[in-house]
């Protein structure tokens, strides 16, 4: 008697329990709406991991020649992907120094292009440190850096009234070339521009309003001088 009451009340309870497709049909939302989630962060870990680091970079936003005092309005700042050692974040890390080699626009500004502090400081005493244009006589490929040179101011084109023509006059001598660059010269329909190098010439005080002076109005001529070792 107590054998069938036990396979009766058995028989019941698993008639009254609800089948597993049917479970798993009543929950199918919860299911659908895990997946979701999971896919969602997994697209959310994977563009953050793909999120590009950028740095911040001063360029030239027009051209700028060599010799030239670079303005707030030569430079701008960009955001890059590649960090380019020797770069400057800020413009006005650059602004007020002197160009050493031309630029072209949107071309970024190195610490070898301009000027420094440090190289100005590095004169000699009594010496100042300054941008001089040297006219192109054939023998500029001689000039490099290190090179010792003396200067001569060009003979004028035409004599004064009463006066000889002369020859080129030295103006100083045993000059140290700490630096140099060339502008690109133009070519028109109507007139070409040749191309003119400027050098940074580590000059004496007592010389050195002469030689801006005269450099001011027309290149000087560089020849090696006799005194280099």
């Amino acid at each position: 008697m107590n054998s069938r009451l036990t396979s009766h009340a058995t028989g019941t309870r698993q008639a009254n329990r609800p089948p597993v497709r049917a479970i798993l049909w009543r929950w199918r939302w919860v299911g659908v709406a895990l997946v979701c989630a999971v896919i969602v962060q997994t697209s959310l870990s994977s563009l953050a991991a793909a999120e590009v680091e950028t740095h911040s970079m001063v360029i030239a936003n027009k051209d700028i020649y060599a010799g030239q005092l670079i303005t707030e309005g030569d430079v701008t700042t960009i955001e890059t992907a590649t960090d380019i050692p020797g770069t400057f974040s800020h413009t006005e890390e650059v602004v007020g120094q002197h160009l050493i080699a031309p630029l072209s626009a949107d071309s970024p500004i190195l610490a070898s292009h301009i000027l420094t502090d440090t190289l100005v400081q590095s004169a000699r005493p009594g010496h100042v440190i300054a941008a001089v244009p040297i006219a192109d006589t054939g023998g500029l490929s001689l000039l490099s850096v290190g090179a010792r040179i003396d200067l001569y101011a060009p003979a004028p084109k035409y004599a004064e009234p009463g006066q000889p023509n002369t020859e080129a006059e030295l103006v100083a001598s045993d000059i140290v070339i700490v630096g140099l660059s060339t502008e690109e010269g133009q070519s028109t329909f109507l007139s070409e521009i040749p191309d003119k190098t400027v050098y940074f010439l580590e000059i004496p005080d007592s010389e050195a309003s002469l030689i801006l002076g005269i450099g001011a109005s027309t290149p000087l001529i560089a020849v090696l001088s006799s005194t280099a070792s």
